[in-house]
């Protein structure tokens, strides 16, 4: 065979290969990811100015579990460590996207929260907040995994 023959044999089959190769699995939306499991929160942080701060997770917190449905209802499954005695195990809120699926509004006794997404993928949901009190700016950021079964 021939170098030239040869070279467009080679690129042929290399051209199959990558097309046999290439996945038919559909991009899944954000909506799919944030509702696919309930999610729980590893990490928070502070910053304000250079100074970043972690923000400590306390004891009670930190096997609460945040399901959002497809129908905008948030769940907040409180785990079995409590805060409080009468703190009630599930508490039910509502939730959103907008700004073209770039942002999280958490809808909590009607009053608004608007988280920046920062990551959202099958296994990281991370997410900003900012505000301002006294012309400072306090930015804070959240971590949050799917639930892992046992």
């Amino acid at each position: 065979m021939n170098t030239q023959i040869r070279n467009c044999y080679y690129t042929l089959v290399w051209v199959l290969v990558m097309v046999a190769c290439k996945s038919n699995d559909p991009i899944a939306s954000r909506t799919d990811l944030i509702t696919a499991h309930a999610w729980i929160g590893v990490s928070y942080t502070s910053t304000t100015g250079l100074q970043t701060t972690i923000i400590p997770i306390p004891a009670c917190v930190q096997d609460n579990e945040f399901t959002f449905s497809p129908d905008g209802i948030l769940t907040l499954d409180i785990g079995e460590l409590k805060c409080s005695a009468d703190e009630p195990q599930t508490i039910t809120d509502e939730w959103e996207f907008r700004s073209d699926n770039t942002e999280l509004i958490i809808i909590i006794d009607g009053q608004e929260q608007n988280l920046m997404i920062v990551e959202l993928t099958e296994s990281s949901l991370k997410t900003a907040s900012v505000r301002v009190s006294s012309g400072v700016q306090t930015t804070v950021e959240s971590h949050f995994v799917p639930v892992t079964q046992d």
